[in-house]
């Protein structure tokens, strides 16, 4: 049994968790971050031809019901990546915005500078 403390403050939990408990026993707990989309896409073969399923994770009755909700054997999960791992991807994460990439430019140009005032 579970207690609850008089003292927490409890709020409504939008989720189903005896129908989710349900479809899958191993079921723990629902993440929910307000204002933040979490999703992905999952590429599956069909035959023969790919088809994609957008997975929107902030909807449990999308969720739910996308066919692609059970993954299966070479399935491919797409996910986009934040700002910070698009800024990353770049070489060595530098863009024109960064510091390291004004701080090597300063340093090869007064590299230059030393080799041609010689």
């Amino acid at each position: 049994p579970v207690e609850i403390d008089p003292e927490v403050e409890t709020i409504e939990i939008p989720v189903d968790f005896d129908a989710l408990h349900a479809m899958n026993p191993d079921i723990y707990a629902w993440i929910e971050i307000p204002d933040t989309d979490i999703s992905y896409a999952v590429l599956r073969r069909e035959g023969d031809k790919q088809v994609a399923y957008k997975v929107n994770l902030t909807s449990s009755r999308d969720l739910l019901a996308s066919p692609a909700y059970y993954l299966q054997q070479q399935d491919v999960i797409y996910v986009r990546p934040n700002a910070t791992r698009v800024r990353q991807s770049t070489v060595n994460g530098n863009t024109i915005r960064s510091s390291s990439f004004w701080i090597s430019v300063t340093s090869l140009v007064a590299s230059v500078c030393a080799l041609l005032l010689r």
